[in-house]
């Protein structure tokens, strides 16, 4: 079955982060070959930021809302500061976990799911 991007990507939530996300994941799935890839993982995310967690699910496609979900596999935790830094090259993904900036559980727990998450979203945002 072809999937189109409006298929892949819903944004449940609306506010700014999630559409900023939604906006980044569109641009990165342009891609057939990495679409196809990405429909098929069941990984959930919590992007938990110092303005408001945003959860993320990939399952069958990528579904964005405000708020907590129970139990992600993988949890993220930094400033919006460092993600438009990480956007705009001033320091890349590694150099803000070195500095504790961007904070990640569920590596040891869930290994493929954190590399394939590292894979998707590092090119996304630029890092």
């Amino acid at each position: 079955m072809y999937w189109t991007l409006i298929d892949m990507i819903v944004n449940q939530s609306g506010d700014f982060i999630g559409t900023l996300l939604a906006e980044v994941f569109r641009r990165e799935l342009l891609s057939d070959r990495k679409r196809e890839k990405v429909k098929k993982w069941r990984i959930s995310l919590l992007l938990d930021t110092d303005y408001y967690p945003v959860s993320i699910n990939f399952n069958n496609g990528i579904s964005i809302k405000k708020g907590i979900i129970k139990d992600p596999d993988i949890t993220m935790t930094t400033s919006m500061q460092t993600i438009i830094d990480i956007t705009k090259g001033k320091i890349s993904a590694f150099q803000a976990l070195r500095k504790g900036e961007l904070k990640i559980k569920g590596i040891l727990r869930h290994p493929l799911a954190a590399i394939r998450l590292y894979r998707f979203m590092i090119p996304a945002l630029g890092g």
